[in-house]
């Protein structure tokens, strides 16, 4: 699953933050990252991920309050 997730993260574009999968990867990496999950903990490293991820729902949102990202900024770790 690490190889998966690392390998979308390494092809996603991340000057488009609105479109794509790209707050979706962005907390898959943060969840990796803060429960050790094919990586070392790192709860720093793990936090820049969810801020990241928090960025991209916003974004969308502010494009499309319909999208449904509501939900998922809800669901965000603090």
């Amino acid at each position: 699953a690490w190889a998966l997730l690392s390998r979308l993260y390494r092809k996603t574009d991340k000057r488009s933050i609105t479109r794509g999968k790209y707050a979706d990867i962005m907390l898959r990496m943060g969840y990796c990252y803060r429960d050790g999950v094919g990586v070392e903990l790192d709860r720093e490293r793990a936090s820049d991920f969810f801020l990241k991820a928090r960025k991209a729902i916003e974004a969308r949102l502010s494009k499309d309050p319909e999208f449904g990202d509501i939900f998922a900024v809800r669901s965000l770790p603090n």
